[in-house]
């Protein structure tokens, strides 16, 4: 009687005879664990153990691991990219949270590469902006950013904080109020003809930086109106200047004629010249 040949497993330690029922055969070899152990899924505290292991070999040796990371990208790139975006979707908070960190510590750096992609490709960058700058809400943001940059340079201050949370709305917003006081022939494409008025000048008001409340008042969407270029060179920093009949747009003449009642009323504005506006 011949005596049948078994298999100590390695993970349940029970010998199994070595038969393709209990064994996977891999490249002609019995491997173990057997089936039984290879169909169950690994328990909590099975991968916790692996993961501790793991995590105190790659503490003795990085550079090791680094090195099989680097050739496993080397041989399978594509592969390697499903993963790592598989990696970053799992856990997109952390995946936010560390690149945040990285660009705060590596400012300087990312603002070269930048400076040094541009200097480059300097024929693609400018059809870039000039795609983005016929996008209505992109122009807005513009033309914005860079007058509160101005006004807050000539105050002695800088931007420190996203405009929406210094002047209390969005682009989207801006957009959809000037197009309720526009006149007959204005719109985002003829941006020129017209400007972006405030209705009681930004030179009337006295503000001390960006987190200075008169500032936030000074750019609130009830001080911002459409007006034609002609006139707004024509008014520029006066108190005294009326909107002329020609302007048909009841909405726009009602926020010019209550600009005073509205805005010095509930104390907002510190006018230089109040005493002249009397």
């Amino acid at each position: 009687m011949t005596q049948e040949i078994t298999k100590q497993c390695t993970k349940c330690w029970e010998h199994k005879p070595r038969t393709a029922q209990h064994w996977y055969k891999i490249r002609g070899y019995f491997s173990s664990p057997c089936k039984a152990c290879r169909l169950q899924k690994p328990s909590a505290t099975f991968n916790e153990a692996r993961r501790a292991r793991q995590n105190a070999d790659y503490a003795k040796n990085p550079e090791k691991y680094k090195e099989k990371e680097r050739l496993r990208r080397q041989r399978d790139p594509s592969h390697a990219r499903k993963m790592e975006i598989a990696r970053r979707h799992k856990d997109i908070e952390r995946t936010r949270e560390v690149k945040r960190l990285w660009s705060r510590e590596n400012r300087d750096r990312i603002n070269a590469a930048n400076r040094a992609k541009r200097a480059a490709n300097p024929e693609k960058v400018r059809s870039y902006y000039a795609k983005r700058y016929e996008e209505t809400d992109y122009r807005l943001n513009c033309i914005v950013s860079a007058s509160i940059n101005k006004h807050l340079k000539n105050a002695g201050s800088a931007k420190t904080s996203p405009k929406a949370s210094l002047v209390g709305w969005r682009i989207s917003e801006l957009r959809e109020h000037l197009v309720l006081l526009f006149e007959p022939g204005m719109s985002f494409a003829n941006h020129g003809a017209w400007h972006l008025d405030h209705i009681i000048p930004v030179s009337a008001v006295t503000f001390f930086g960006a987190n200075d409340p008169l500032f936030a008042a000074v750019w609130s969407l009830e001080n911002l109106a459409p007006l034609w270029a002609k006139d707004n060179q024509e008014k520029r920093a006066s108190l005294k200047w009326q909107l002329p009949d020609t302007y048909t747009n009841p909405l726009l003449r009602s926020a010019y004629s209550n600009r005073n009642v509205a805005l010095l009323d509930r104390n907002i504005f510190v006018l230089k010249q109040l005493a002249l506006a009397a």
